[in-house]
Parts: structure tokens; C-alpha cells; sequence
């Protein structure tokens, strides 16, 4: 494919046209929270070594590369419960606030037992309050949303569970 951009053939549509091409991610982002497959986009990995054997000048022959390793066998989701909770770099309240209402607003009885009097209205934070709401949501919609635990990006998945006292934090157990 780095052959043929790099020549400037273009596509059956536009022949002779040069055509852009992207890279995704430079590096693997091992840190990343969510389910393994987002961290594996990169071409090198955090230490710096290659993951594939990739010509981007479009010069090395194609006979050249060795054969790809066989497909990954541990691709089993985790068989445990999982609880969707705010994530450790969501450092901005009104932002987290924000995908509170949100999720209260497809359905207000998941806020609940954050309101005043509610089960889980303590510890009164909007952090502590968001993952309750968030986890509520994601047991709820997970099903019809694909099974996110993301909140733009403000939420994290955790074995751990965050319950405590009278205050039951629904999980989800992944299918």
C-alpha cells in the first residue's frame, strides 16, 4: 500500500491523483484504560520497538516481511464483574458534571440514590456521584449503547467495587 501511495497513481476514480494517507497511532498506549484492543493501535510499542515490520517509503518488497504471528488466543472478555467509574484524570468537575446529567437524563430514577436522602448520596461529591450514576447507566444501556463504560472519555472500567455501606453500585458482567 506504501508502494502505490507513494507513486502517485491514484485510485480507479481519481487516476493520477496523490492521495493522503494517515498514521493512527504512532505507539502502543499500554496506559490506556478501556478494553485491550484500544490499546494496540500503535506501530512501536511504549519502549520504542517495532510491533510490525513496516516500510512506509513504499520500497521494501512485499517478499521480504516475515510471516505474521498467529492470531492473539486470550481474546475472551474479563469473565468477572466490571463497574464503570469516574476515571483518576478526570480532573474537570464541570465536565464530569456535565455526563452526570446527561446520563440522568435518559433515565432520572438511575440518579436516584444520589439525591439528598438516597443510599448513596455520601460521601457528597461530584465525583462519587458521577460513578455511581455512571455505572447505573452503563448496567442499564450497555446492551443498547454496545458496551461502553466512557462518558467522553471520563469514565473507566474496574474489577474493583466501589459499593460501600447501603450503597450498591450496580456491575456489569461482560458477554
Amino acid at each position: 500500500m506504501a508502494r502505490h501511495l507513494a507513486s502517485g497513481a491514484g485510485t480507479p476514480r481519481r487516476p493520477g491523483m496523490r492521495m493522503p494517507a494517515f498514521v493512527f497511532a504512532l505507539f502502543n498506549e499500554d496506559l490506556k484504560t478501556g478494553p485491550a484492543t484500544e490499546r494496540h493501535w500503535g506501530l512501536f510499542h511504549p519502549n520504542g520497538s517495532a510491533v510490525y515490520e513496516v516500510d512506509l517509503t513504499g520500497r521494501r518488497p512485499p517478499a521480504s516481511y516475515p510471516p505474521l504471528p498467529p492470531p492473539a488466543t486470550n481474546d475472551a472478555p474479563y469473565p468477572g464483574k466490571l463497574w464503570c467509574v469516574v476515571g483518576a484524570a478526570a480532573a474537570n468537575e464541570t465536565a464530569v458534571r456535565e455526563q452526570m446529567e446527561a446520563a440522568c437524563a435518559d433515565e432520572a430514577a438511575l440518579c436516584a440514590p444520589v439525591r439528598a436522602g438516597g443510599e448513596c448520596y455520601l460521601p457528597n461529591t461530584v465525583a462519587a456521584h458521577a460513578s455511581y450514576v455512571f455505572s447505573a447507566h452503563w448496567n442499564k444501556f450497555s446492551k443498547v449503547y454496545g458496551g461502553w463504560c466512557y462518558f467522553a472519555g471520563l469514565a473507566m472500567e474496574t474489577t474493583t467495587d466501589p459499593s460501600h455501606g447501603s450503597c450498591k453500585f450496580p456491575s456489569v458482567t461482560p458477554s
